[in-house]
């Protein structure tokens, strides 16, 4: 339960709080997250194609839109997370996203610190990859996957892993990565076709 919500539903200032403290976070929450996911996995899918898989797709355009979304993608949805936290976990209205009361509470807990850290990931895999065709050279061709395993960290961290210990924050970072490369994976043979061998 959100510490006092009892004494707060009702007021014109707490709109989401009964979703707040339900089963289910509010839309703008799960909107965040959501699209921080699937940005997570544009980038790492991609990244790891071409770095792993086909060297030779580097150059090609749709990829190098699909890393930049998922770069551009990630970077905001964190911020959008970072916003909306505030109002969540104090059980009061989205209007207040830009509460800076509630943003300095949100940046002072475990996830906020976990969604600054993915926020300087992208910032440092945007001067990385940016161009694409550059990523598979060294030291890139190394630097990138350690940011994207990295980054995977940082999604376990703001999530319930980071309270139980670092076996299950290490377990909870596989599971974000591995899923983030197969999504990912899979969006790049889709927007390369047929124009990729078999192989």
């Amino acid at each position: 339960a959100v510490p006092g919500s009892a004494t707060t539903i009702g007021t014109a200032d707490t709109a989401d709080t009964a979703t707040a403290t339900g089963a289910t976070a509010p839309r703008p929450v799960v909107t965040a997250r959501l699209a921080g996911h699937v940005a997570f996995a544009l980038f790492a899918g991609v990244a790891v194609f071409v770095l792993f898989c086909a060297p030779g797709t580097s150059k090609d355009p749709t990829l190098q839109l699909l890393v930049r979304g998922g770069l551009l993608g990630g970077a905001s949805a964190a911020v959008a997370a970072i916003l909306v936290q505030g109002p969540y976990m104090a059980g009061v209205s989205m209007s207040r996203v830009l509460d800076i009361g509630l943003l300095r509470e949100t940046l002072s807990t475990p996830f906020g610190a976990a969604m600054m850290w993915r926020l300087g990931l992208y910032a440092v895999l945007g001067v990385l990859a940016w161009r694409l065709p550059a990523i598979v050279a060294w030291p890139r061709k190394w630097l990138v996957p350690a940011g994207v395993v990295a980054t995977a960290v940082t999604i376990a961290a703001a999530g319930h892993a980071a309270d139980s210990g670092p076996f299950d924050l290490g377990v909870d970072a596989l599971h974000a990565l591995t899923a983030g490369l197969w999504v990912g994976g899979l969006i790049t043979l889709v927007a390369l076709r047929r124009s990729i061998e078999p192989r």
